[in-house]
């Protein structure tokens, strides 16, 4: 508990503190009586913020999640300050936890869970279509109201890299990996883990050090464990290590589970689309702009999500100076998959936009991948120009002059 503050206190000129109920990575957490209402009950959050731009954020965030007014997100009042720190009052759900539910039940017949993963499903759903991602679901934050409703609880790290290890996805242990804080496939991940845990009664995931634990997710082993072979599939899918081969949204996790089978992924339409996006690659490789924009178009009208020919296009408009437009394909090239390899192409675009910091940083993370691309290098090179860097370009071009003669555009440089 915090040393300022005292089971009776009374917080906010309103607030009577009963009781502590927990405490979470975001802080403690206390059940308090509204003394202004009669026999109505909130929990108040105290919340570890040091940074005020984060504070701001969360604030933010919990008001959007107030206006959603969803009935399975629990509800966001208001916030206070108190002695320098920040409370959030919040709905209190006095069914408990879902951790606390498998601790006197053990595992829970997979009828009743799936239902609750549904009803999770879709809620995170509406959820991550306004941009933001939980990133700690398990069962500690899953509750439960008073008429038994599930609610989610504890956005209190939405859209950063916390969470917990045991349900982290593993490409958030990996500190260089590019992932977007509003990718909801990490949340995809953690509902899984989730899943698997209330259907079986234990998380593989438990009591594991960290090394251990990140390869036990990527060689998906999850101990020995008895389930029908649809639910089994929909784990192993919703488990995978590779993001791209997870479900990709929560309606795709939820329809899998309605419908109890992993749907196959053939598409016509997408099909072609890629037939002609790696037409489209092929004329950009010759050069040929013009000809590799109109096949990606032509790829797009077929499947507007086909992520090569996002990037071809994006590329060709680049090359053909129209950054406006390239950004635009690139915009979206990332919305489909958070985990494009683009950091070249928009290191070229701060750069064109004198934007000399985030150029530097896009193209030392692509170089830092492709150690050979020498025309990123000379994107470089022309961002030390720019800042008055000579020394630094100049040493540079020397270095790759020595193992590059047969190309003089550094030279000319």
């Amino acid at each position: 508990m915090d040393e300022d503050i005292r089971i009776g206190d009374m917080l906010d000129e309103k607030y009577l503190l009963v009781r502590e109920l927990g405490e979470g990575g975001f802080g403690q957490v206390y059940l308090a009586q509204d003394t202004l209402l009669e026999e109505h009950y909130v929990a108040l959050k105290a919340l570890k913020i040091d940074e005020d731009a984060r504070e701001r954020l969360l604030i933010r965030e919990m008001d959007f999640l107030a206006k959603l007014a969803d009935p399975h997100v629990v509800g966001f009042y208001h916030h206070f300050k108190n002695r320098n720190s920040l409370f959030l009052v919040m709905e209190y759900c006095p069914g408990g936890t879902l951790r606390q539910l498998l601790l006197t039940q053990g595992k829970i017949k997979s009828e009743k869970a799936t239902g609750w993963i549904i009803q999770l499903c879709e809620t995170l759903q509406v959820v991550h279509d306004h941009g933001i991602v939980h990133h700690d679901l398990k069962p500690e934050n899953i509750l439960f109201s008073t008429t038994d409703a599930i609610k989610i609880a504890d956005f209190g790290v939405a859209n950063t890299r916390g969470g917990t290890l045991p349900y982290m996805c593993p490409e958030l242990f990996v500190p260089t990996e590019r992932v977007s804080r509003t990718d909801g496939r990490v949340d995809i991940y953690a509902l899984g883990v989730t899943l698997l845990e209330l259907v079986t009664g234990r998380n593989p995931f438990f009591n594991l050090a960290e090394e251990d634990l990140l390869n036990a997710k990527m060689r998906l082993d999850l101990g020995a464990f008895e389930l029908t072979e649809w639910l089994k599939e929909i784990v192993l899918k919703a488990l995978h290590p590779t993001p791209e081969l997870r479900f990709q949204t929560m309606r795709e996790f939820k329809e899998a589970i309605e419908s109890r089978h992993v749907p196959y992924a053939f598409d016509q339409k997408r099909l072609q689309a890629h037939r002609a996006a790696l037409k489209a690659e092929w004329y950009l490789s010759r050069k040929r702009y013009l000809t590799a924009l109109k096949v990606s178009k032509q790829a797009l009208n077929q499947d507007p999500h086909c992520l090569l020919a996002l990037v071809t296009a994006g590329k060709c408009e680049l090359l053909l100076k129209r950054i406006e437009r390239a950004e635009a394909f690139f915009e979206k090239a990332v919305q489909t998959n958070p985990r494009v390899d683009i950091q070249k192409e928009l290191g070229w675009i701060y750069l064109e936009r004198r934007r000399f910091p985030e150029a530097i940083s896009m193209l030392h993370d692509h170089l830092h991948r492709q150690a050979a691309d020498y025309e990123a290098y000379n994107l470089l090179i022309k961002a030390f120009y720019e800042t008055c860097r000579y020394e630094a370009a100049v040493e540079l071009m020397e270095t790759l002059l020595k193992d590059h003669r047969e190309n003089n555009c550094f030279e000319n440089n």
